[in-house]
């Protein structure tokens, strides 16, 4: 492993810890292998994809749901969306990685004004186009979103799709006016659910999921952007549990079965609400 580089630390004391890892999900002809940095602790692919773009070709994050879905998620998901408080009517939000638009739409009326960041150029223009709404797609553009202009930012499960982790959190930390706040969700690999399922874990989500910074390594990487780690808990998010008993039972994913294991999957995630770890950070002055 002395031949990678750990995209937070740059440390090159890499361990592997899963190899020959699949897609389970999508089924793409993609296997890949994960180490863990012995400097700041974070789990990454080995090699880093050059370009992950292809991995996400008929991603279903990406396709407007019907409004019973919405419903599902509002019912079993806890705790892990940022829910915007009576403080927050005046503030302006930007969902970084917002995917079909579903929560933006969620928090309107809620906030004063709602931004977007998706990097697909022709995603961003189509959830821009269906809410009304400014949706940037390259971190360099500072006409759709002016620096510290932003006081919310919200990026859930984004965080482990990205290669370039120090050029996300610049980004933020260029946008956000002072003392903004950065809420984050992560899947947590360390979590009993992980080791339980090994591979088939769903929040491993080989190859889209390429790193999974947390704990150390958060706290390394927002502390050396500008940005100090102000609450840490957990999320209620059973699909990680529903996805990954299909996937050990079939070898990959089923919707419908997947369906009908969510009440089961809602138990375990409350009993064991560790799958998901979500991070409250704020922009240091």
């Amino acid at each position: 492993m002395v031949s990678f580089a750990c995209l937070i630390c740059g440390g090159r004391d890499l361990a592997l810890v899963l190899d020959r890892c699949r897609d389970f999900y999508l089924g793409l002809p993609v296997v890949v292998d994960y180490a863990r940095c012995g400097t700041c602790g974070l789990t990454q692919q080995v090699p880093i994809p050059r370009s992950t773009e292809g991995f996400y070709l008929d991603y279903p994050m990406h396709v407007p749901k019907r409004r019973i879905f919405s419903l599902a998620r509002n019912l079993l998901i806890r705790r892990v969306y940022f829910a915007p408080g009576s403080g927050d009517a005046g503030k302006t939000l930007l969902d970084f990685g917002c995917g079909d638009g579903s929560f933006l739409e969620r928090v309107e009326g809620k906030v004063a004004r709602r931004l977007g960041f998706e990097p697909s150029a022709c995603q961003a223009n189509a959830v821009s186009a269906r809410l009304g709404i400014p949706v940037a797609s390259d971190l360099a553009d500072s006409t759709t979103v002016p620096d510290g202009s932003v006081d919310i930012v919200t990026s859930h499960f984004v965080l482990e799709h990205l290669t370039d982790l120090w050029g996300t959190f610049a980004y933020w930390h260029r946008i956000l006016r002072p003392r903004g706040s950065l809420h984050l969700a992560v899947p947590n690999i360390d979590c009993f659910e992980a080791r339980l399922f090994g591979r088939r874990w769903h929040g491993l989500d080989a190859p889209r999921h390429v790193s999974f910074p947390a704990g150390r390594s958060l706290e390394w990487l927002a502390a050396k952007s500008g940005f100090k780690v102000i609450r840490r808990g957990t999320g209620v998010f059973p699909n990680t549990w529903g996805a990954s008993l299909v996937a050990a039972a079939l070898g990959r994913h089923h919707q419908a079965l997947f369906m009908l294991l969510m009440p089961l999957a809602f138990v375990l995630a409350f009993l064991m609400p560790h799958s998901t770890t979500v991070y409250e950070l704020r922009k240091e002055a």
